[in-house]
């Protein structure tokens, strides 16, 4: 798989299209649930699925530029964030599982999705690939972090108002957090990839 573009890579555009994937996938979230309720199914890999197909494909549209095949990152990101999910909605059909692992299964399945990446496209690019398992995990906590708000005691005594700053802080604010670290281990990768080609010239 070789480089594709010979502009460089820009995490600034990373951070970009990240962030509306973030938002994008928070839309697709949306809409399956409203799918869910109609149809009466009570599921939650829906929540996977979104945030997977929006952030998946939104990376897709830069990352294309650089690597061929790299269309199968969609359906890695769409898997790894899918998989915590499903064994959720099995589990919770036969024991008591707190809520609290619906939210956490966010920050599983980006680990998840991180590692799939890595061990089923990014691995065959560069030895230095390595470092995205890294990256994606300090993403992924850190994003899992800044929307833990609600599971903070205080958090429920605050006004309707400053919740509502809070949750669009934490939503809009995740997408480019996360593009900013995951971009900065792109970046070694794709660099890599780059000098490895000058190097067989």
């Amino acid at each position: 798989m070789d480089r594709k573009s010979t502009q460089p890579f820009s995490v600034k555009q990373w951070m970009l299209f990240t962030s509306l994937g973030w938002i994008l996938g928070v839309v697709l979230i949306l809409l399956l649930a409203e799918l869910s309720e109609a149809f009466a199914v009570t599921i939650d890999f829906p929540l996977g699925v979104g945030l997977g197909l929006g952030i998946g494909f939104m990376q897709w549209l830069v990352l294309r530029k650089y690597v061929e095949t790299s269309f199968k990152w969609i359906g890695l990101t769409v898997l790894g964030l899918s998989f915590p999910f499903v064994l959720y909605d099995i589990c919770s059909q036969l024991f008591c599982i707190p809520e609290i692992w619906l939210f956490l299964n966010f920050g599983i399945g980006g680990v998840v999705s991180g590692y799939l990446q890595y061990r089923f496209f990014l691995i065959a690019l560069s030895k230095k690939s390595k470092c995205w398992l890294w990256y994606s995990f300090y993403a992924w906590c850190l994003c899992l972090l800044l929307n833990s708000f609600p599971f903070i005691p205080y958090y429920q005594q605050l006004k309707k108002s400053t919740k509502d700053i809070i949750n669009i802080i934490t939503i809009f604010g995740s997408g480019p957090l996360f593009g900013l670290i995951t971009g900065m281990g792109m970046v070694i990768i794709l660099r890599a990839i780059n000098n490895n080609s000058f190097d067989k010239k």
